[in-house]
């Protein structure tokens, strides 16, 4: 089994039950069986399914078991057809059985789980439900659409929206519109009327081309463009481009359109371009059309007269015309063709002539063989004939000098960019969702402009069913072990090494290796590397997404389960370089537990490489799957490390004062104490610390810093009591307790160096470096200025071989401080300026906004009082937003003194306030009698000015 995307369709007969009572049961069973031929017959022609008779009501399937580009719009055109081909036969047996016939249909477009071999009607899912449901609501001889199916027809259907309706076994409305008629249009090329067009990008060398043709056809020798191309790169949108280059009053454009439904009609494209060209309407009789031929004929605008009965023919309902001289079918070929040969070239004697022949692969035989007849004659005509096909498909024309060829590619990276940017303004899509549409679309345009407009829609980039659609007749289109293979591989991704997929699947190696070479033929995938080592690569990403959501969510999950293993079991080295790849199949095969414990390793790995909003991401992947499992101690055990973990990036990517960072360090904490952990426990008390060390209040910092002293001594651990010690002694010093936080930070240091600690980055702290940094500013404060600055710069280099940006963002800023006590802003701006270029390229809004404080202070200290002011109340701004407290009195203390000077005293008075509120808030500030000091010179200030 499989899922679908399918249009169901569901037919019925109006009054049956009536005539059911009414007429012999031979009589009945004769409508039912050409009733059902009808219909029959139209589905087959417009490549649905006959699934299921139920009496007289029928319901058809497109999208399965073969899948089209365009299954709604087969199914709105085969539904028109039915209605109008059931009346037609009721007129048909009026005279005989005295019954009138009408059909009534209802379309649904939507998703179904089908196939299989036990259940005898194997479409799973509310869609056929919903399209019987319609069908019953519709009138006689109406049709009656979903809004899911309306999606696919508003460019080529007049609908009439007729509101929303609650449907029998259906939780909420639905908008409902019934299908009028199809629109008068000139194929695909003119359903670009009713659409806002991208701009036409990366497509000029080719345009210039087209167009230097054109100038040939102008000067009077005709000219064949081919344009070739895969579904969607572009064709349609650069002939759109070519027509709109070229002014209306200097040609006469005629369009031909081919249709896969029509691609057994004989010469359908020329005989519909006619059609339009004597502007036959569909209200018209056949005998208005027949006068309106005739009248062509007369006025000469059509040649050979004699042919005006072969025409009609082709033109008109059987029966509206003479029947024609008994002559081969072959010799009645060979007339009509040079009919329309000689009537292309006459259309070109007053005005040059541009014939657009829009998808020639649906090309029935006798339309190729014209196509190639007239592209013989035009050398000499002012005909400019542009024929666009997909790549798969070689149209038999001879290469000569008057015939050229564009074959449209992918287009470049900044293209795909240029037509999202088009869409969406740059400011409402992050780079990364941007980036990520550009490796999916793989540079086709149409594939770019759906995806975004799903992003548009729903938050996010994703398979639309447009392209959903037009991925499924791809796959369709290879044999069922081929495609079967495909949908195997796609779960292990968009690249698979041959080795890993001949691991998963039951299947010989040489005959692996034959069924992968069909792929390669057929363009499905490409290859990278030889041999066993070789990886294969989808030639579409998105071919891949839709192969992976066809399959049943059970097959899926088992899929997972055997990738999972072999990484594990093959591919070690990858398992432990990329632990992500093995937790999300892990994850997606229902192995929640193991799963869990990889995000945790993959979200500890990109916090050591400092992609902390990476690491984000995978630990709360892990966090979501323990949510999945029963409670129990081991459940609560790793959660604890993965919380811890999240804890300090979080830290990172929002700042140590950030909200989620104190609730997810108290949840790891409230665990520890619930399993009686104390080694978890310390690691998220030390987290809590830094919480409060930067929101306040430095109190409940003082208490959970005494506390991790407590538990180091407990343990008699040495690197504990360093981390215990650094935080204790700063948290001290930042009340105000100079001395005695002196005296911790020494220790922490002493015993670092002592026992020789590697330590890696622990919750954005490290003893030796942090503490170094903090005792540099400790030191400046109780006037040792010397040795503070060889402190902190014995912090940077220390930092620096560290090669944690996090930790040398932390000595970077807090030297930059003590650069500003010893009163040397230069120094300090060119430190924060290194801290700018780290805390922009990872991401740390803290030190991003504390640097900006310093960089102000530093502004105004060199003299640049406006500039300086602006910086400084623009950082203090940002370092609010981060939730942080420390420094603000600090800040606001500055910002005050420089508005004194600047002489804005209101200002300054309410820069004055906030420090004031900001040492009550912090529960005590090491600058709190420096802001008294402010205050009392504010005040006389103001006296002064009184007197």
């Amino acid at each position: 089994m499989e899922r679908r995307q399918i249009a169901a369709m569901f037919c019925d007969l109006v009054g049956y039950t009536q005539l059911s009572m009414r007429l012999d049961p031979e009589e009945l069973a004769e409508i039912l069986q050409q009733y059902r031929a009808t219909t029959g017959r139209i589905i087959e022609r417009f490549g649905g399914a006959v699934w299921r008779y139920q009496g007289d009501g029928t319901l058809f399937c497109f999208g399965y078991p073969s899948a089209h580009d365009d299954d709604t719009i087969r199914a709105a055109r085969a539904a028109l057809e039915i209605t109008g081909e059931v009346r037609a036969l009721g007129q048909a047996l009026h005279a005989r059985l005295g019954c009138v016939l009408d059909a009534h249909v209802g379309i649904h477009t939507g998703e179904a789980l089908v196939g299989g071999s036990v259940d005898p009607d194997p479409i799973v899912g509310q869609v056929t439900n919903i399209a019987a449901r319609l069908q019953a609501r519709a009138k006689a001889g109406e049709v009656l659409v979903s809004e899911d199916s309306a999606r696919f027809l508003f460019d080529a259907f007049e609908l009439e929206r007729t509101g929303p309706i609650r449907l029998k076994g259906v939780d909420e409305d639905i908008v409902v519109y019934r299908l009028a008629r199809e629109r008068d249009i000139q194929g695909t090329l003119f359903t670009f009327a009713s659409r806002n067009l991208t701009p036409l990008t990366g497509r000029n060398e080719e345009l210039a081309l087209i167009m230097k043709s054109w100038g040939r056809v102008v000067d009077g020798h005709g000219q064949v463009q081919l344009i070739s191309g895969e579904a969607g790169i572009g064709k349609s949108r650069l002939l759109h481009a070519v027509i709109s280059r070229i002014p209306a009053d200097a040609r006469k454009l005629l369009v031909c359109t081919c249709l896969p439904h029509h691609a057994q009609s004989t010469l359908y494209p020329f005989v519909d371009l006619l059609r339009r060209e004597l502007e036959f309407a569909s209200t018209d009789s056949p005998e208005r059309k027949r006068e309106k031929l005739a009248r062509a004929f007369e006025s000469s605008a059509f040649p050979f007269p004699h042919m005006r009965e072969s025409l009609g023919n082709l033109l008109l309902p059987a029966g509206a015309t003479a029947a024609v001289a008994e002559t081969s079918p072959k010799v009645r070929r060979e007339r009509t063709i040079d009919w329309f040969v000689e009537w292309t070239i006459q259309q070109s004697q007053r005005q040059p002539l541009v014939l657009i022949i829009d998808d020639l692969h649906w090309a029935d035989s006798y339309t190729l063989e014209l196509v190639t007849s007239l592209s013989r004659r035009i050398a000499g005509a002012r005909v400019f004939l542009l024929i666009s096909f997909r790549t798969d498909f070689s149209p038999p024309l001879a290469l000569r000098s008057e015939v050229g060829h564009v074959a449209l590619g992918p287009l470049a990276h900044a293209d795909v960019q240029e037509i999202i940017a088009s869409i969406v303004a740059r400011e409402e899509m992050p780079v990364e969702v941007s980036e990520h549409i550009v490796r999916m679309s793989d540079g086709v345009p149409l594939f770019v402009e759906e995806v975004v407009r799903a992003y548009t829609l729903h938050g996010r980039p994703a398979l639309t069913p447009t392209l959903r659609g037009m991925f499924t007749a791809r796959l369709d289109a290879l044999s069922p072990e081929d495609k079967i293979l495909v949908q195997t591989a796609s779960v292990v991704g968009h690249e698979f090494p041959s080795a890993l997929l001949e691991a998963i699947v039951a299947i010989e190696p040489e005959r692996l290796k034959e069924r992968l070479s069909r792929l390669l033929e057929s363009e499905t995938v490409y290859q990278r590397g030889t041999g066993h080592g070789a990886t294969y690569v989808f030639r579409h990403a998105l071919l891949a997404t839709d192969a992976y959501i066809s399959l049943p969510k059970p097959a899926r999950a088992e899929l997972h389960r055997r990738v999972a293993m072999a990484i594990q079991a093959r591919m070690p080295t990858h398992a432990d370089e990329h632990p992500e790849v093995v937790a999300m199949h892990l994850r997606e095969g229902g192995a929640f537990l193991e799963a869990a414990e990889y995000w945790r390793r993959a979200g500890a790995q990109a916090l050591e490489q400092s992609a902390d909003t990476l690491a984000v991401g995978h630990l709360r992947h892990g966090l979501d799957c323990l949510d999945r499992l029963e409670p129990g101690t081991v459940r609560y055990q790793m959660e604890v490390e993965s919380l811890v973990t999240l804890g300090a990036a979080l830290t990172a990517v929002r700042g140590f004062g950030a909200s989620d960072v104190e609730a997810t360090y108290a949840q790891a904490h409230a665990l520890c104490e619930r399993l009686g952990d104390t080694e978890r426990r310390f690691h998220a008390l030390a987290g809590l610390h830094s919480f409060y060390q930067v929101r306040g209040p430095l109190t409940k910092a003082r208490d959970i810093a005494s506390e991790l002293l407590a538990l180091a001594h407990a343990r008699d651990d040495s690197p504990w009591l360093a981390q215990a010690h650094r935080r204790l002694g700063w948290c001290l010093f930042c009340l105000g307790e100079m001395a005695s936080g002196r005296a911790h930070l020494r220790q922490a240091i002493e015993l670092y160096d002592s026992h020789g600690h590697v330590h890696a980055r622990v919750h954005g702290a490290h003893p030796r470096v942090v503490g170094m940094v903090n005792l540099a500013l400790v030191d400046w404060f109780m006037g040792d200025a010397a040795l503070a600055l060889r402190r902190s710069q014995e912090a940077i280099a220390d930092a620096r071989r560290l090669g944690k940006p996090f930790i040398l963002a932390y000595a970077l800023c807090m030297s930059a401080a003590v650069r500003l006590c010893k009163q040397e802003p230069d120094e300090a701006l060119r430190l924060t300026a290194e801290v700018d270029e780290i805390a922009t390229h990872w991401g740390f809004p803290y030190w991003l906004a504390w640097s900006q404080v310093l960089q102000g202070w530093a502004l105004t200290s060199t003299g640049a009082l406006d500039d300086g002011l602006a910086r400084l109340q623009a950082g203090v701004d940002r370092y609010r937003e981060t939730g942080a407290q420390l420094f603000l009195p600090w800040a606001y203390a500055t910002l005050a003194e420089c508005l004194l000077r600047r002489g804005q005293p209101d200002e300054a008075r309410t820069a004055i306030v906030r420090a004031e509120e900001g040492v009550r808030d912090l529960g005590g500030y090491f600058l709190q009698d420096s802001i008294r000091t402010l205050r009392a010179d504010y005040e006389r200030t103001q006296q002064l000015r009184a007197v």
